[in-house]
Order: C-alpha cells, then structure tokens, then sequence
C-alpha cells in the first residue's frame, strides 16, 4: 500500500524545518508529502517550498484545524495517510510503525501513536501517563483516541465515515470549546474498525502550558470537549 504524510503548520517557521527533516529521513519510504500551509503570515511556507519532493498548499480559508485538515485529505493520494503537525519531529522509525498495522491488519482501521511532550519532565510523565497507562493500558473510554498530531488511517476509510467536515457543525451543537476534531475522527473511524495504539510510532512535539496544568480551565473544557463527543457516538450507536 503506498502512503502519503500529511504535514498540518499554521505559523511554525521555527520548527518546520526540523519536521520535514524528520519526515524526509525515516526508515521507510513515503510516497507522498503533502504540506497545508494553513493561513500563514510568516515563513513557513516559504521555507516548506524548499524541500523538493514536498507538495505545499497554501490555504487561506477559515481558522481552525479541522479545515486545514479537510484540505490536507483533499490533496493527498494515497492508499494510507499519516498524519503529523508542523511544530512536532518524528522519529525516524514513525512512518514504519504507524502505517504498518493497516497494512498487515484489516480490521485496523486507525493507528494513534506516542506523542511525546517535550516541554520538561512533568511533560514527558504526562505523556506517558496518557498514551501507556490510560491508552494502552486502561483503554480509557475518554481517552481512546489519536492525536491530530500522531495518527494515520486509509484515505478510503476517511472517505466512508464521511471524514471530519460534521464536526464543524457539532461544535455549535453540542456545543463545544474547543474543535475535537482528531477525537471525532478517531470514534468515526472506532466504528468500522478497530484502534491500534503504537508506542513505537513516535512523535516530539511541546504544548501550552495550561494543557498541561490539570487545574486551569481550559484543560477542564477539553475534557468536557472529549465526554460530549463519546457521548455522541455512544447514542449514534444506540440509535441504529
């Protein structure tokens, strides 16, 4: 099955260097690389043109992740699309362990890799204590899902589930704080297939400081985000 990265950078001159570095040196060899320049004003863009081999889209639209990245799988053409944020750095071996189980298994229908948080040691415990014990340990309801900055799917199971353009709307209806979309996609996909979460595919990035303090608001907010749209899904699937 051939494979395309899709490379998500609104504003990340300082790091979109490095990622496409990372994406261009891994172990196994990506078909396609696709970069959605996403309503940029400073030099990323320009600095993604200057790796041969990279396809890069300017998109000027709407602000908000979910239209970069309705965008990016517009672009992108192969049979397996991982997925990976301008502002993060891959390990060489990422492409190889994110794409394999939906190469090797069926029923796979999404795979969630590490993200790592570099922020400090609090950061990188964080991590581990989401992605090894609530993920794939615990297999928290709550917490079953990929990361927009760490994932991959077949392009032709995106296309099936109808891929992240309702969430758009449910952000108004539910209503949501922030736009969820990597959760929503990642329950849309849980109902065709199954989650496999590789700690082996492996992804570097930072995050704001209130995404890491377990008291701040916003933190609270996105947790609510995540119970409403589990929520949504459990009662589409009581309704069929």
């Amino acid at each position: 099955m051939s494979i395309s990265v899709l490379i998500i950078a609104h504003n990340e001159e300082k790091h979109i260097a490095q990622c496409i570095n990372s994406v261009l040196n891994q172990t196994v060899h990506t078909d396609e690389i696709v970069l959605i320049a996403h309503n940029c004003t400073d030099q990323t863009e320009t600095i993604a043109r200057s790796f041969p081999g990279v396809k890069v889209v300017s998109y000027q639209g709407l602000d908000g992740v979910p239209y970069a990245r309705i965008k990016g799988f517009e672009e992108v053409t192969r049979d397996i699309i991982a997925c990976i944020d301008g502002d993060s750095v891959a390990h060489p071996s990422w492409l190889k362990h994110i794409s394999q189980p939906l190469i090797d298994t069926p029923h796979v229908s999404l795979v969630a890799g590490y993200v790592i948080l570099t922020n400090n040691l609090w950061s990188r415990i964080t991590s581990a204590f989401q992605f090894i014990w609530k993920r794939k340990i615990l297999r928290q309801n709550t917490s079953l899902f990929a990361w927009g900055s760490n994932f991959a799917c077949r392009k032709n199971d995106y296309a099936r589930v109808g891929g992240i353009a309702p969430v758009v709307s449910l952000k108004e209806t539910l209503p949501l704080h922030f736009w969820a979309e990597d959760l929503y996609i990642s329950r849309a996909l849980m109902q065709i297939g199954r989650i496999h979460i590789a700690l082996t595919a492996k992804t570097y990035t930072t995050l704001p400081c209130w995404k890491l303090d377990l008291h701040t608001a916003p933190l609270k907010q996105w947790q609510e985000d995540n119970r409403k749209v589990v929520v949504y899904f459990e009662n589409k699937n009581n309704q069929q």
